[in-house]
């Protein structure tokens, strides 16, 4: 299952004498997820913030993730599951076909 996570800075605080470390340790989660799959991509916002696709078996899976990282309690979440875009398009014409389109 793929999910669009979106993390934006929330109002609570890194300790300034924690922060090197902290987004050290980030950058090193992200990279062992991305070599493992787990995340297909990451990018960050300009502005601060940024987003995911996570590539994972269930939704406990991308909870029990998200809590892993480091920088989990400093950011604010957004989760969308996500489908692939063909099966959405057809399922959309399934749709209005049984509501009587042509």
């Amino acid at each position: 299952m793929k999910y669009l996570v979106i993390g934006n800075p929330n109002l609570t605080p890194i300790p300034p004498e924690l922060a090197v470390n902290i987004y050290k340790a980030a950058i090193a989660w992200m990279d062992e997820r991305l070599k493992n799959g787990k995340l297909d991509f990451h990018y960050i916002f300009a502005e601060r913030g940024g987003f995911v696709i996570a590539n994972v078996n269930s939704p406990e899976e991308l909870f029990d993730e998200m809590l892993s990282y480091p920088l989990y309690p400093f950011f604010d979440w957004e989760v969308k599951a996500l489908v692939e875009w063909k099966h959405g398009y057809n399922s959309i014409i399934d749709l209005y076909k049984r509501m009587g389109a042509k």
